[in-house]
This record gives C-alpha cells, sequence and structure tokens, in this order.
C-alpha cells in the first residue's frame, strides 16, 4: 500500500528533477561568468537589490527609502521594487549578482511546474504537459528579458500557477486564495507587466466563457471578487505606497506600440533570436535596444493545430483568450486596436511596449501544444495497436521541441553578463555626484562601444563607490533636485542657510539622518536630498524632544531651526507603509487563523 501511495511522489520528484536538469542546461551560460555583470537595464536593477541589500544588512533598516538614485527617492514604493519577493533572500544570503543569476535559474524551473500542473489540471497527460512546459517557459522571450536586465521578467514563474489557481477557484472558491497569493508574489517581484497581464487573462477568460456560456456568472464574479479583494489586502503593504507615488508622480505612455504581422511572426518562428542577430537581420524591430521574441518553433505550430483540431472541445474559451492576447500584441499594428481602448484604463496607461502581453499568448498557445502531443500519442497508438510506440512518438517530439527551444534560447542567455567588475573605491562618506557613465566588457563606455551590449546607466558602481547619482536611471518621472559638486549651487550633504553656525551629520543611513546643528539665529538646515512625503522629524533642544515639520526648500529637504535646536532626526517612514504593514499582517494573520480552523474542523465534519 505505501509502495503504491509513493509513486505520485516519486514521479512528482522525477518532474521536479528533470525540470531542474532543463533549466540548467538552458541557463548554464549565465551561471558559467558567476561573478560577471550584465549588459543594459543590468545596471539598474543590479543597483537596486544592493540598495536594499545594503540597508537591511549594514543599517538594519527595512528599504524604505533610496538616497543614491535620482537625489534621493522611495524605494518600496518604486513599482520595480523587489525586496518584498520570497526570492530576495539569495541577493541577501549570496549578493545582489550572484543571487539573481540563482533567481534566473530558480524562475524557470518554478515556471516549469507551473505550466505542468496547469496541464494536468486541464486533463493532459504527463508528455503534453512536459511539452506545454516546454514551450510556455523556454520560449525567447524570458531568455531576452533575463539578457537585457529585466528582473521583473523573473516573475513568469507565477504566472501557469496564477491561471491554474484561477481556473479552480471557479470551481473552488477556496482556491481564490492560492490566485491572489500567486498574484502578490508577482507584485511583490516587481512584477507590473506581468500582474496586469495576469489580472487581463482572468478576465479574458471569464468573459470568454460566459459567452461561450460555460460556466455561470455567479461562479466567475465571486471568484474573480474574492482574488481581486485578498491580493489587495494581503499586498497592502506595497500597494498603498506603490499608489501614492504614482498619483504624486503620474507617468502615462503612448498607445502606439505593438508588432507588426511580420514581426510577430520573425518573433514567433525567426530562429535568430540573440540580440546581435536579431539586431543583423531586422533592426527595424528593436525599441530601446531590445526586441520582444516569443520563439516557438514550427513544430510546436504544427501541434498547435493539430492539438485545436483534436483538442477537448471544452477548451473553446482558451482559443478565444489566446485570439484577445494575440489582438492586443498587435497594439496599433492593425485598423481596430484592442490595445487603445485598454491603454484608457488605469495602471494600463502607464504601460508600454504592448509585445510584451505575449508570453501570455504563448502559455495559452502551449496549452493547445499540449493537447496536441496528447492527440498524437492516442493516434499512433491507434495505428500501431500499441500503448508504447503512441508514447515513444509523444516522447520523441517533445523532445525534439525542447531541443530547439534550448539551441535557440540559450545563445540568447551567453550575451548577458559579459562584464566583468568594475574596481571602484569605496569612500566612507556618503555624497551626491553628477552620475558615473555607462559601462561594457571593456570597462567605462567609450565613442565606439556597441550600444546593445554596454548598460544605460553607470548607478551600480556609482553605489559601490558610496555615490549617490542625480542623474541616472528611475522609471517614476520624479524630478532631481540634488546639486553635486562642481555643480550649480552645491553647498555640500548638508549646510545652514540664512544663518551662520554649524551643522553636521552625527549619524547617516537611508531611512534616518541624525544630525547635530547650532545655529546663531533662526535659519534653515537643508539637506541635499529629495524632499518626499513620509520625511517625519524630532527636534532637540534645549526644552526637550519634539515633533516638527520636514519642509521642501527647493525640492529639498528643509528643517526650520533656531538658536535653541541642538540636534535633529529625520526618520523617512510613510504613513502608507505604516497602514499598509498593518493591514496586511492583520489580513495574513486573519487567513491563517482561517486556514487553521477549517483544517481542525474538517475531520470533524
Amino acid at each position: 500500500m505505501s509502495t503504491l501511495g509513493s509513486r505520485p511522489v516519486v514521479a512528482e520528484i522525477g518532474v521536479v528533477l528533470l525540470l531542474c536538469a532543463v533549466a540548467l542546461v538552458l541557463a548554464g551560460p549565465v551561471l558559467s561568468e558567476l561573478h560577471n555583470w550584465g549588459i543594459l537595464d543590468w545596471d539598474q536593477h543590479l543597483f537596486h537589490h544592493a540598495v536594499a541589500r545594503a540597508t537591511l544588512l549594514e543599517h538594519f533598516e527595512f528599504p524604505l527609502w533610496n538616497p543614491y538614485n535620482w537625489s534621493g527617492v522611495p524605494l518600496l514604493a518604486n513599482p520595480e521594487s523587489r525586496v518584498l519577493a520570497p526570492t530576495f533572500a539569495l541577493t541577501l544570503l549570496f549578493g545582489e549578482v550572484v543571487g539573481l543569476k540563482l533567481e534566473i535559474v530558480l524562475s524557470l524551473v518554478v515556471g516549469m511546474l507551473g505550466a505542468f500542473h496547469l496541464l494536468r489540471h486541464l486533463g493532459a497527460g504527463r508528455l503534453g504537459a512536459l511539452a506545454a512546459a516546454f514551450v510556455a517557459i523556454l520560449n525567447s522571450w524570458y531568455a531576452i528579458h533575463m539578457t537585457v536586465g529585466h528582473t521583473w521578467a523573473l516573475n513568469v514563474a507565477y504566472l501557469p500557477w496564477a491561471f491554474l489557481f484561477y481556473l479552480k477557484s471557479i470551481e473552488d472558491l477556496r482556491y481564490s486564495l492560492a490566485a491572489s497569493l500567486a498574484l502578490v508574489l508577482m507584485f511583490f517581484g516587481g512584477g507590473i507587466y506581468l500582474f496586469v497581464m495576469t489580472v487581463l487573462l482572468f478576465a479574458f477568460y471569464s468573459a470568454a466563457c460566459l459567452v461561450l456560456r460555460q460556466g455561470t456568472v455567479a461562479r466567475h464574479t465571486a471568484a474573480l471578487a474574492a482574488i481581486a479583494g485578498l491580493t489587495v489586502l494581503v499586498s497592502a503593504v506595497k500597494l498603498l505606497p506603490v499608489v501614492e507615488l504614482m498619483l504624486e508622480h503620474p507617468r502615462t505612455t503612448s498607445a502606439e506600440t505593438g508588432y507588426t504581422i511580420e514581426a510577430l511572426g520573425n518573433a514567433l518562428f525567426a530562429r535568430s533570436q540573440t540580440l546581435a542577430s536579431a539586431y543583423a537581420d531586422r533592426p527595424g524591430e528593436f525599441l530601446g535596444w531590445m526586441h520582444e521574441g516569443l520563439y516557438v518553433g514550427l513544430l510546436a505550430l504544427v501541434l498547435f493545430l493539430f492539438g485545436v483540431v483534436r483538442g477537448p472541445r471544452r477548451r473553446a474559451p482558451l482559443l478565444l483568450v489566446l485570439l484577445l492576447f494575440v489582438w492586443t500584441t498587435l497594439g496599433s499594428q492593425v485598423p481596430i486596436s484592442l490595445w487603445s481602448g485598454l491603454h484608457e484604463l488605469p495602471v494600463l496607461d502607464n504601460m508600454r511596449l504592448t509585445q510584451r502581453f505575449g508570453i501570455v499568448a504563448v502559455l495559452v498557445f502551449a496549452v493547445f501544444v499540449g493537447f496536441g502531443v496528447e492527440a498524437v500519442q492516442i493516434r499512433v497508438a491507434g495505428w500501431t495497436s500499441s500503448a508504447a510506440a503512441g508514447t515513444l512518438a509523444a516522447a520523441a517530439l517533445v523532445l525534439a521541441m525542447l531541443t530547439d527551444l534550448v539551441l535557440v534560447s540559450a545563445p540568447v542567455f551567453r550575451e548577458a553578463f559579459p562584464i566583468e567588475p568594475i574596481p571602484v573605491r569605496r569612500d566612507a562618506e556618503f555624497r551626491q555626484i553628477l552620475s558615473l557613465p555607462e559601462y561594457d566588457a571593456r570597462g567605462w563606455r567609450r565613442r565606439n562601444s556597441n550600444p546593445l551590449y554596454s548598460t544605460l546607466s553607470g548607478v551600480y558602481p556609482a553605489f559601490l563607490s558610496n555615490r549617490g547619482s542625480t542623474r541616472g536611471y528611475e522609471v517614476v518621472p520624479i524630478p532631481s533636485r540634488a546639486a553635486f559638486p562642481r555643480g550649480r549651487g552645491y553647498r555640500g550633504e548638508v549646510y545652514l542657510e540664512g544663518t551662520g553656525g554649524r551643522v553636521d551629520f552625527r549619524s547617516w543611513s537611508p531611512n534616518q539622518l541624525v544630525l547635530d546643528v547650532k545655529a546663531e539665529r533662526a535659519g534653515t538646515v537643508v539637506v541635499n536630498q529629495n524632499h518626499a512625503p513620509g520625511w517625519r522629524l524630532l527636534r532637540y533642544g534645549a526644552d526637550g524632544v519634539e515633533p516638527g515639520e520636514v519642509l521642501a526648500r527647493d525640492g529639498l529637504l528643509a528643517v526650520a531651526v533656531d538658536a535653541s535646536d541642538i540636534r535633529l532626526e529625520l526618520v523617512y517612514r510613510p504613513k502608507s507603509f505604516v497602514i499598509g504593514a498593518l493591514v496586511t499582517s492583520v489580513s495574513l494573520a486573519g487567513l491563517a487563523g482561517m486556514v487553521v480552523w477549517s483544517r481542525r474542523r474538517g475531520p470533524a465534519s
């Protein structure tokens, strides 16, 4: 009895080990130069992880404020911040360079495993589920985004899991918690694109089911409402600061984007997917020094068509969802643009490059590929009157697709990390500078550097030298106000204005500034960092301690002082974070209590 019971566990372990091996083969180039830095956006994402890590491990503070970027900006509230992601533990343990590379491999495994279980839930066998897992995750989309440094794309690992639990929640509302947790993990992992794509996937699927009269309005509405409510409550610790920041500094983008039909065909079927080969073959498709690849291959297309024709008829809503996402990826390149309407909605109006939505289309495409493999297996078994022949034929197809995907995507990864660490000297005291230059494998960027293989900023080495960049890279349109040495108006990192005397840092950390001050008369202390809501002040004087007000002086942090002031303590702790942390904590405690209660109640009932 125990032997029979252990078979599913052994099979599951075998699948996990297989997926780990595949991930290591595909992403092996990433691990081959373990300590090298990356190209393009890797500079800013290594930087964001490094600042958060140092804030936690060196200053023992929660990473709320980043003084090293753009004259000082909110850190947790940045939509792309990843400090709350469970996988940030890898960065804490191994450092940002090694930790993120390990996370690249881990996300491959988690994503493939999720797609595998999604297909199993939909009724596919193991070979069909493996085929879908490979196509859904190993297509060139992930490899390209990792190569150019889009760490938000790591959250593709949660996409199939979120869809799986959403499908289950339609039948059993208890799974809405698991679906919402998958969305929260995306959001905490900086995956705004993938978060929005997944929410759109849920909405499209429910709409398709109702149009095709599969399911009831009540079931779909209940599932969507439960997932939405739980996601808001659990993610509040980050959601409220993000909303506050984006309302203060709204970001809007143009709806003029999308694949042309030719570009979509190239993305799906052209084998030249590395930056160098794709740019040489089709430079017009590059936007922001990258192309949006989705390579699946012609064999996958044939199996997809076979899965559509021979697969289960009840999968019609998925086919409609696929068409809607393909339509979305075409953006404004078609006469009637679905994206132009979607782009008018909140949050979606912040997004650009609708080609990125293609990864959801490929996930749904992969479902039909899996059913295509199943159909071939059944047909061959019927023709030969041999189940083993059917299994062998299906396995050969899966292996052929896997080989093709690895041969195309692995070379993409080889371009990601060619830069040996640039030596910098770390100064003891923090100071703002204008910026450091971009760099590439030969060092600081030169005039003849290839822009495809250079970084887009120099904020990471600036941080390593304990310098804040007043010009760098920031996705939120926040004005940069700080001055820098040899720049106009630079008077130091803290100074008195309107009075004589002195002011110095007693202690300095990202979230807390303690100043010793001795002003001759009433005046103003100015700190050379951006002002932002959320800074709090304690004023120490001859009469004791009292709260004060942090002012804005030409966009910089400022405090009014007089001769009675002795010390000032500025702490960044926005109310949105405090309230959000309380809501998240209470929500998680309540959900944990409900789970424990339901488990104890289950056997008794």
